[in-house]
């Protein structure tokens, strides 16, 4: 007689199966959710460093515009002295200019001119006085030319008074100063 098997093996065989399946689904999905667990405190973890980094670099930013606004008041005050000392070095240099013009003033005023009244404005000089003849003036005004600290002599007015001694002409004359050493100073630079 053919024997037949009663037992309830293909349930047991399914239900041992299934509970398997529901195994690996739960050993997947915990190591699903522990790979996401891993991703995520990387991300973060990157996230941190970078967060870290860029904190670093707004610092030193920070302190780079902090010295670059140093520098530039630095800078300031450098050009601010080297202005003072350029003042201080012009004032030096025409320490000694008016005696010099006085000193070839005397040099270039023949005998019977007179000076009565000199004016400096800037760099010109407003002369008047008076004289004996024209060719006295005439002289004066060769000397000025060659002179080293006068310049350019042009006369504005030449008049007969009748109150000047000796039967004068009162004349008015305007010359520049030439600052003689401004310009050795700047053949110097020039030369160089």
């Amino acid at each position: 007689m053919a024997r037949i098997n009663l037992l309830p093996w293909r349930e047991k065989l399914k239900e041992q199966q299934m509970r398997h399946f529901y195994t690996l689904i739960f050993v997947y999905c915990c190591f699903a959710i522990m790979l996401l667990g891993f991703w995520w405190l990387a991300i973060n973890s990157f996230t941190a460093d970078q967060l870290l980094r860029n904190q670093y670099l707004e610092d030193e930013i920070a302190l780079v515009n902090i010295k670059i606004t140093q520098i530039q008041k630095i800078q300031n005050r450098k050009l601010d002295i080297a202005q003072r000392a350029d003042i201080i070095l012009q004032l030096q240099r025409e320490r000694n200019l008016p005696t010099q013009v006085f000193i070839e003033l005397v040099k270039v005023v023949p005998t019977g001119v007179t000076l009565t009244k000199v004016n400096k404005l800037g760099t010109e000089l407003i002369i008047e006085g008076w004289s004996t003849s024209n060719n006295q003036l005439s002289n004066m005004m060769r000397a000025i030319k060659a002179s080293k600290w006068l310049n350019d002599p042009q006369i504005n007015s030449i008049s007969n008074k009748e109150k000047m001694p000796t039967s004068g002409k009162r004349f008015l004359l305007n010359v520049t100063i030439v600052n003689v050493n401004t310009d050795d100073q700047q053949g110097v630079a020039d030369a160089s």
